[in-house]
């Protein structure tokens, strides 16, 4: 395993706070776009620059297999390590299967699951454990068709997988940590996959691998992949973002009764919440070739590590940027990447937040973050907490929101 570099050549990790992370990305935004770790890596923080890095594949590689052989399993079907023309055949395979149709006719559904989860809390109580990991979980695991019982050992997949910590992206055991996670759950979609094909039914599953554009279908592992990205990415963002949102409500008070006054706003909150608080702190390039960024010279098969959290948060693109305004206008967020890796599952995540917003509305006439809670932030990779403890009260009445 490498030795860690002393701290002063390490980036902060998410963990620590966000008193402690914004401050240094605004700092490394103004003095230091981009800037080198101790591990090799190099940071890349305005926004002009994480937006080349993310749309440039020719030059900024999705695939890190070129220099660690290691991940090319766990690759195959995934579209966040895919470069084109593969990214664009298995996009093109997926998006005849999960269409904008299929997530638009879950809305009924997440608002029965939501109502349902909050039907008997009241008080305090956390959050996350009753809504924002369930809810996710469930619409996800209902979409594939996997069995409601295990949803819990969704969860706990999610939850072993934000474990995973990566400073250093070649570290040798990062794989090994990464396999003892997903091998077991790929296992597990992988029977659920042969058996579709031989018993096809009506789930996301059998669409995924009865899925055909030119003649070619996803393999078995392709397949499994994108299920394992769905369930695990997929949920996780969701989580994260509804944490967010109950954060930056809480923190700007007037926003949410506004939003209590006029729920139209929603959307444009949930919008203004993945600026502020993006999910996805970060994610990984390698060059392919030498390239420049702020001026530097990097040479190929260099890790790069744009930071999304830092490119929404970038003064030269947002106006006052570290105000939360669910009234911004434009609002060019890159929470959900950009260009060819724009997040497929971006509409279901937007919709389980607008939806889960306006039942918690509905519901508790008061809702918000225990005053006495220590809140603890996620590991690198990602932007949230890991739970939402919360003091709510319960409204004398409740709309019917089907």
């Amino acid at each position: 395993m490498t030795q860690s570099p002393s701290s002063d050549l390490m980036a902060p990790s998410p963990e620590e706070g966000d008193h402690v992370l914004l401050p240094w990305l605004s700092r490394m935004r103004a003095a230091e776009p981009l800037w080198q770790d101790g591990y090799g890596v190099w940071h890349v923080f305005r926004y002009a620059d994480v937006e080349q890095v993310s749309v440039d594949a020719a030059r900024f590689s999705s695939d890190q297999s070129r220099v660690n052989p290691a991940v090319a399993d766990l690759a195959r079907g995934n579209l966040t390590l895919t470069d084109p023309p593969e990214h664009r055949r298995l996009r093109q395979l997926v998006s005849t299967a999960f269409t904008p149709r299929t997530v638009a006719g879950l809305e009924g559904r997440i608002v029965e699951v939501t109502e349902a989860l909050l039907a008997d809390v009241d008080g305090e109580f956390d959050l996350t454990e009753v809504l924002t990991h369930p809810m996710p979980v469930t619409v996800i695991a209902e979409l594939l068709g996997l069995p409601a019982a295990d949803r819990g050992y969704f969860a706990e997949c999610a939850d072993r997988l934000l474990g995973i910590h990566a400073d250093d992206p070649n570290d040798p055991e990062l794989m090994v940590r990464f396999e003892a996670v997903m091998g077991e759950l790929g296992d597990y979609l992988r029977e659920h996959v042969r058996d579709r094909r031989s018993n096809p039914r009506s789930d996301l599953i059998t669409d995924l691998v009865t899925a055909e554009v030119d003649g070619e279908r996803l393999t078995d592992a392709e397949a499994v992949n994108f299920c394992t990205l769905l369930l695990s990415a997929g949920h996780i963002t969701s989580t994260l973002l509804l944490g967010n949102a109950m954060l930056c409500l809480d923190e700007y008070p007037d926003a949410a009764a506004e939003l209590r006054a006029d729920p139209a706003l929603i959307p444009g909150a949930v919008e203004e919440v993945l600026r502020y608080r993006s999910p996805f702190a970060q994610v990984v390039r390698v060059t392919t070739t030498e390239v420049e960024i702020a001026g530097i010279s990097l040479p190929p098969n260099s890790f790069v590590m744009p930071w999304i959290v830092s490119a929404n948060r970038d003064e030269r693109v947002f106006p006052d940027a570290d105000r939360f305004d669910i009234r911004r206008t434009p609002n060019n967020h890159i929470a959900f990447g950009h260009g060819g890796h724009f997040c497929v599952g971006a509409p279901l995540a937007r919709m389980e937040a607008r939806v889960a917003l306006r039942v918690l509305f509905d519901r508790f006439s008061e809702l918000r973050i225990s005053p006495d809670a220590a809140l603890e932030f996620y590991g690198r990779g990602v932007f949230g907490v890991k739970s939402v403890p919360v003091v709510a009260r319960r409204n004398g009445h409740n709309r019917n929101l089907t």
